[in-house]
């Protein structure tokens, strides 16, 4: 089953009627540092989220393709490290196993500049790599 993204305002708890409505057919997990309690996931993995100074670079920056590069090459560092190895396959494993999984975090979807993409493209190659 294919990774997919989204944004975790369309999953407010305040707001019931604008979760997606295959709300039920998915494993929604929040990849980002904070969780707010709006927030309707069933998973909140850190692990997975850019440390915390990596972040507050890249939102500190002028967000160019420049500093995109730079907080991309950190990104891809810190999810070699064990912890974040292991909860990508976990995910890889659960989504061959046919578990619909959606990736969360705060930017808005329409957002190039976002981690969970390139946190889906780990996992796609994870599972290219060992088919």
């Amino acid at each position: 089953m294919p990774v997919k993204v989204g944004c975790a305002s369309d999953y407010n708890k305040n707001h019931p009627d604008s979760i997606q409505k295959k709300r039920d057919e998915e494993t929604v997990v929040l990849v980002a540092n904070k969780r707010y309690v709006w927030v309707d996931c069933d998973e909140h993995i850190t692990e997975l989220a850019p440390r915390i100074a990596t972040q507050e670079e890249w939102k500190n920056s002028r967000m160019t393709p420049g500093d995109w590069k730079k907080f991309s090459s950190k990104y891809t560092t810190e999810m070699k490290g064990a912890k974040s190895l292991k909860a990508i396959r976990n995910l890889w494993e659960r989504s061959k196993n046919g578990e619909i999984i959606r990736l969360l975090c705060y930017e808005k979807d329409n957002n190039p500049y976002c981690h969970r993409y390139m946190l889906k493209l780990f996992i796609d190659e994870f599972f290219l790599a060992n088919a």
